[in-house]
């Protein structure tokens, strides 16, 4: 396997405009079911009936809420579900203690999980009026026996310092010029430092488990407050928090 389709953040640095990300998600699916002689096995996630992505689980959150009715614009894509053990207050350690995500400041958010209903928490990689560059995510916690467990659904996202009338404000980095945007970054951060998608592109195993990625379709540009667009690359990966 060529070194661009090794890992994501390899081939963002390499070839990320000439290689479709499907590719690799596609790859990464085949090594993870035991396709590849000699690569790990997938959990084979059971359908859950209460988890009906995009009907039940709204794929973005949204800035406003009317009664059980998340109202507004959309705001950020969700592209990571934690699962087994993933309740907030075990989300908040695993983000300090493998990313550095440490400071729960930023704004409120509304997720959609069967009703309307704001951010459970949210972390980041650094303080939101220190004035620099950080990782960030929201989530929302449900359970969902006997499947998923105790879940939280996250929108990772980079997010950089942009001058938004006159104004110094956090903006999700843009994503095109070969650059794939803040919000698959985010997501990319997670995998280097929660589970390095199982050692199965080298390096040692995380601390918890990749299954897999999944299409959730969830592309749309979201327009930030400097009038960059930033979007996700349609796929949430799902990670077992163990």
């Amino acid at each position: 396997m060529s070194d661009d389709l090794r890992r994501p953040g390899t081939r963002y640095q390499s070839a990320y405009g000439t290689t479709p990300m499907r590719i690799f998600r596609v790859l990464m699916i085949v090594v993870l079911t035991g396709m590849v002689a000699g690569t790990l096995t997938s959990l084979a996630l059971p359908v859950s009936a209460n988890l009906t992505f995009g009907s039940h689980v709204e794929l973005y959150t949204y800035d406003g809420i009317s009664g059980s009715s998340c109202t507004g614009g959309r705001v950020d894509p969700i592209s990571v579900l934690f699962y087994s053990n993933a309740s907030t207050s075990n989300v908040n350690t695993h983000a300090g203690h493998h990313g550095g995500w440490t400071w729960s400041d930023g704004s409120n958010q509304y997720f959609y999980d069967h009703l309307c209903a704001p951010l459970d928490s949210q972390r980041a990689s650094n303080y939101s009026f220190l004035g620099t560059s950080r990782y960030h995510m929201r989530y929302h916690w449900n359970v969902d026996n006997p499947n998923f467990g105790t879940y939280s659904i996250a929108t990772p996202h980079y997010e950089t310092i942009k001058l938004c009338g006159g104004i110094p404000k956090h903006a999700v980095s843009p994503t095109g010029g070969g650059d794939p945007g803040g919000f698959v970054k985010g997501k990319w951060d997670i995998g280097y430092n929660w589970h390095n998608w199982n050692g199965a592109y080298g390096g040692s195993p995380g601390p918890h488990r990749f299954d897999q990625s999944a299409v959730w379709s969830n592309t749309q540009a979201m327009q930030q407050c400097d009038g960059t667009y930033a979007w996700n690359d349609g796929w949430v990966d799902y990670v077992e928090i163990i």
